[in-house]
C-alpha cells in the first residue's frame, strides 16, 4: 500500500507474493485507504471491496506483467464492488 501513516489496517493476510487482504476497523478507514490506492499513480491495482476488508492485487505493478487472479471474478462471488485504482 502506499504509504500514509492515518491508515493502518487491522491486519492483512498474504495470498499470494502480490496479492493480500486487508482488514479494517471501520468502513471509513476502508476508504481512506481507498482515497490512497486512487491517488497513487503506481499503476493499475485491482481490488475487491467488501464492508471492512479490502483484497489487494498490484501484480501489474511489482512485476510489469498481467495477473492470473481474477479479482474481478471473485468480487462478483464475495458480493463485493470491484475497482481499478492508481492507473
Amino acid at each position: 500500500m502506499p504509504t500514509d501513516e492515518s491508515v493502518l489496517t487491522s491486519e492483512q493476510k498474504l495470498c499470494s507474493e502480490n496479492v493480500q487482504i486487508d482488514l479494517y476497523s471501520s468502513d471509513d478507514a476502508l476508504q481512506k485507504a481507498l482515497e490512497i490506492w486512487n491517488g497513487s499513480h503506481q499503476g493499475e491495482v485491482r481490488l475487491a471491496l467488501g464492508g471492512n476488508w479490502m483484497v489487494v492485487d498490484v501484480t501489474g505493478v511489482a512485476t510489469g506483467e498481467s495477473t492470473t487472479w481474477d479479482i474481478e471474478g471473485l468480487a462478483k462471488e464475495l458480493n463485493a464492488e470491484y475497482s481499478v485504482a492508481g492507473a
